[in-house]
């Protein structure tokens, strides 16, 4: 069983948004409703969980009537990591395997990686979901969003508006992100990492045992 979670339990309040973020108006529809198409076209999770906050709860359930959906409840913001394990409580069964997606400012826009144990990724978020985990063992895809320059704030870096080349980088890397997200679904991480990270797959080495002979003649005669 695949299950796809999306946290949206964040106020929107960096965003200068009157409502929670993930209903901020695009061309007229919450943003989060265009992922919750999305979703449903893949057919790979037929009800998506949504982890809220007790304040958008209600407003984010009624946006989504329409969409047959499950929704986990964060109680307090805790982190990334505190949120994924609410929507664990939800699924209600063991989970295998985890799929992660995040922007990532060390990779130039337009760039892809596919990390899994061995990472020098450096995200608060990912290392919230490590900590709640209690494991690193989960797959992360490094979507590239472009060094923040000194003078403007991570957030604000974010929401800027994309130029016309970005913008047609960002639909290529996020066709490739997609793409990798379905085959990690269905095969081996070390083929997804030969597919689309540059260097390929991390090459590690098993450890070498020289082989020991024992000259049995010798110890016959010893004795």
């Amino acid at each position: 069983m695949n299950k796809i979670v999306i946290l949206a339990a964040g106020k929107g309040k960096r965003m200068g948004a009157e409502v929670p973020k993930v209903l901020v108006p695009i061309n007229g529809k919450p943003m989060i409703e265009y992922l919750i198409k999305s979703i449903k076209k893949s057919g790979i999770d037929k009800e998506p969980v949504i982890v809220v906050s007790p304040d958008n709860k209600d407003i984010i359930q009624k946006a989504l009537r329409r969409y047959k959906c499950k929704f986990a409840l964060q109680e307090k913001q805790l982190g990334t990591g505190h949120a994924l394990a609410c929507a664990k409580k939800v699924i209600g069964k063991n989970v295998k395997d985890i799929i992660c997606i995040v922007e990532d400012s060390s990779l130039d826009l337009g760039e892809l990686r596919i990390d899994y144990l061995q990472s020098d990724l450096n995200h608060a978020g990912v290392d919230s979901m490590a900590v709640a985990l209690k494991s690193e063992k989960f797959a992360k895809v490094r979507v590239g969003v472009g060094e923040c320059p000194e003078d403007v704030t991570m957030e604000d870096y974010l929401l800027q508006d994309f130029t016309i080349d970005e913008n047609l980088l960002l639909i290529d890397i996020l066709n490739k992100a997609e793409q990798a997200v379905r085959m990690l679904v269905t095969d081996r991480i070390e083929d997804v990492q030969e597919k689309y990270n540059p260097e390929g797959a991390p090459k590690i080495r098993k450890r070498q045992v020289k082989a020991i002979h024992i000259d049995h003649r010798k110890s016959q005669k010893n004795s």
